[in-house]
């Protein structure tokens, strides 16, 4: 029955496959326990690293810990995949991490290098769904020479997607291009599909946040697969985005009345293109989607921890929604929400947080914060050499400059504006360009 399990879970193409190979695991667990072979099962339960896209596994897990001995190796694995579970399962990312350094106290007793590896990892992955990418650089940087010297090609692949996602929030594109490079040829080396598309998102949005709006999907095709189908849809959502906001609309839309429908969890699909919607809505004043991505909130956040990854990037759509259409309400709440990551972009869309922070406190009337928010955001955007929303933070604080009209404020607003232009003409970003080119006419008027 185990190798039935073990056969079913390595053709797996559709999550109500892998739920069938998870029951007959869980059975084939229950006959070992039936039989007194302890050690057989809970090493049985060490292969749900097979069953990625199904939640629900902690409770196998939890079971097949009270069979092991403590200290021992098999302990340590079942304590990496516990933690696992425990982030995906229960977001009690606290007790997820004891578990992974659990892991990693049992591998270095053990000489267990490919076990430290994996545990490492899995502490690059955790810090990624906090949202602490600080930490996930650090984390994923290690894990990565870990990896390799235990060649743990599958752990080097898991690892490269997260670390580069998290170089893209901190700024710093070219080594998340690089790390993208090398999981990608992990990835097609070892024929693992979801991380081969993982690394071309992560190329392709280091590429978009610095200008270079032609994408490569390096030979995946959007036909194989609803993953990469989506992604590939989500890719040119962004870039639709900066150069093309109408032709973003309709997809977005119907983003969100996919999310609605699928409703909890299932909505998690659509929530990348979800979240564009509030910054589509903001780049063309429309109010109507702005309305629309504030009232699908609910259907988002419902299973959402408040620190996850996904809320942040939530959030970041609702506050450009929530100015959009004046609600202070809101904009107040994600003010709170979104300040811990001052000195961050979102890295899926590369949104300065503190330019939205500046645009939040535009419309709260505390324009002195603005003004120093914004002041950071062109800071960071220039350093890390994020072109497109270096000019759209410029714009937006002229604009700010120019209602504010205190002394000096028009000639700031003005020289902001041309840095602006510079790029906007150059990248091909025309509704961004008119944008300024239309509050000159009015200045002029």
């Amino acid at each position: 029955m185990s190798g039935i399990a073990r056969s079913q879970s390595s053709s797996i193409i559709s999550v109500d496959q892998y739920q069938l190979a998870w029951n007959t695991l869980i059975e084939a667990f229950d006959l070992y326990v039936d039989l007194g072979k302890t050690d057989t099962a809970a090493e049985l339960a060490t292969e749900s690293f097979a069953f990625g896209p199904l939640t629900g596994t902690e409770p196998l897990l939890r079971r097949a810990l009270e069979l092991v001995e403590p200290g021992s190796n098999l302990e340590g694995w079942l304590r990496a995949r516990y933690g696992i579970a425990q982030m995906d399962d229960t977001s009690d990312f606290d007790a997820a991490e004891l578990a992974h350094r659990r892991a990693i106290d049992v591998a270095d007793a053990t000489g267990d290098d490919r076990l430290k590896a994996r545990a490492t990892v899995h502490l690059s992955q955790l810090a990624h769904a906090r949202a602490d990418y600080d930490s996930c650089v650090a984390t994923g940087r290690e894990a990565v020479r870990l990896t390799r010297e235990s060649d743990d090609s599958s752990g080097e692949a898991r690892v490269g997607y997260f670390l580069a996602d998290a170089l893209l929030a901190v700024g710093l594109p070219d080594e998340a291009r690089d790390v993208s490079l090398s999981t990608l040829d992990v990835s097609e080396r070892i024929a693992t599909g979801n991380w081969v598309t993982g690394a071309v998102r992560s190329l392709n949005q280091a590429a978009i946040a610095q200008g270079q709006f032609e994408l490569d999907f390096h030979g995946i095709s959007s036909d194989i697969g609803e993953l990469t189908s989506r992604i590939v849809k989500d890719l040119r959502v962004g870039v639709d985005i900066l150069t093309a906001p109408s032709r973003a609309v309709d997809t977005i839309n119907d983003a969100l009345d996919k999310a609605v429908a699928a409703g909890g969890p299932g909505a998690y699909g659509f929530l990348n293109s979800t979240a564009k919607a509030g910054y589509l809505s903001y780049m063309t004043d429309d109010s109507s989607l702005a309305h629309r991505m504030i009232e699908t909130r609910a259907h988002l956040l419902l299973h959402l921890h408040p620190h996850e990854r996904n809320a942040f990037a939530l959030n970041i759509g609702l506050a450009w929604a929530a100015v959009t259409i004046s609600d202070h309400q809101t904009a107040g709440e994600m003010l709170d929400r979104l300040t811990p990551y001052s000195g961050r972009v979102e890295p899926q869309t590369t949104c300065s947080v503190d330019r939205v922070l500046g645009s939040i406190a535009c419309l709260l009337g505390a324009e002195t914060n603005a003004a120093a928010h914004y002041l950071s955001a062109l800071e960071f955007l220039t350093n890390a050499g994020y072109r497109p929303e270096l000019a759209w933070t410029s714009s937006d604080y002229a604009e700010m400059l120019l209602d504010r009209d205190e002394s000096g404020d028009r000639e700031k607003a003005i020289e902001l504006q041309d840095e602006a232009l510079a790029i906007t003409q150059e990248l091909g970003m025309q509704p961004l360009t008119e944008r300024i080119l239309a509050r000159r006419e009015i200045l002029r008027a």
